[in-house]
């Protein structure tokens, strides 16, 4: 029995010394590979001119599973695939845009189309710039002078406070709240869009005499008319033509004067036009003036149509 555990043990003291000898040696030749791996690739690569190196050792960009290649954002494609076209890109975020992406389309969220650039929406009516009021009574009397207006007024001078209640002079000054003036002003916008049916087309150089004769035979003085043409000639002169046509009743009626006591002569010049670049064939007005006589009230104005 001790004999065979002797035995026993000696195998085993066997097993034991004849292992480790055994891994150390694996574990030398491992190494040795490896270093001779390394040492090969190094080599390898040097005989390799760099650019070649250089596309190999990029980095590869991930796959989407079940594609052939690495995965690129739609984005990209489309705007490359617009620069080999020749066609211009738009930018990755819309909300940066800067000089040199260029100018771009804009699309109107109120219409089912695309406009080259923004579109102005029309203004509303018309603006009756500079209209001013005359008082000529025979006698210093009080005046109340109302304006019954289709459309907003933007200016009145002095103020209109639903009315100006005045004092007017036989000479025409006009006095209200301690002041003294010469006139009533106001502007607005309004809600009516004048017609030029009928008139005048006028080259730029000759407007101030066509106005200096046409504002006679309106029945303004000079004194009137050199007010109104001061006012209206520098926005006229310069252009190639101009076509004039003087309101009636649709002025009139959609700014109805309302003055007590009632005036003996009521005389309202009120001119629509707009600057042409060409002549334009326009039937004529016949312009006339009703005689001054006793309590008399003057009114002009005007409007540029766009």
């Amino acid at each position: 029995m001790k004999k065979r555990i002797l035995m026993l043990l000696l195998a085993a003291a066997m097993i034991s010394l004849t292992g480790c000898p055994n891994s150390e040696i694996e574990q030398g030749e491992t190494d040795r590979e490896n270093e001779n791996y390394v040492n090969t690739t190094d080599e390898e690569l040097s005989d390799v001119p760099s650019t070649e190196r250089d596309e190999e050792t990029e980095s590869v960009e991930p796959s989407i599973p079940g594609s052939d290649g690495p995965s690129k954002p739609v984005e990209d494609d489309e705007n490359q695939e617009a620069e080999d076209q020749g066609e211009q890109t738009v930018p990755s975020n819309p909300d940066v845009i800067t000089p040199e992406d260029g100018p771009y389309e804009w699309e109107d969220p109120t219409e089912d189309h695309v406009c080259d650039e923004p579109q102005e929406n029309p203004d509303v009516g018309s603006y009756d710039a500079k209209p001013v009021i005359y008082l000529y009574p025979e006698e210093t009397m009080e005046i109340s002078v109302e304006l019954d207006y289709n459309g907003t007024f933007t200016t009145t001078y002095p103020a209109y406070n639903d009315g100006w209640n005045v004092v007017a002079n036989p000479d025409g000054t006009i006095e209200y709240n301690g002041r003294e003036y010469y006139c009533l002003f106001w502007e607005g916008i309004s809600n009516v869009y004048y017609q030029i049916d009928k008139g005048f087309c006028v080259k730029g150089e000759d407007t101030e005499k066509f106005l200096e004769e046409s504002l006679k035979k309106l029945g303004l003085t000079d004194k009137e008319a050199n007010e109104f043409i001061i006012y209206w000639l520098p926005k006229m002169e310069n252009n190639a033509y101009n076509v004039i046509s003087f309101q009636e009743e649709l002025y009139t009626e959609n700014a109805e004067l309302i003055i007590s006591p009632t005036p003996d002569t009521l005389i309202r010049v009120f001119m629509a036009w707009k600057g042409v670049d060409e002549f334009v064939k326009i039937e004529p007005q016949t312009l006339t003036a009703p005689e001054r006589n006793g309590f008399t009230v003057i009114e002009w104005g005007g409007s540029e149509l766009k």
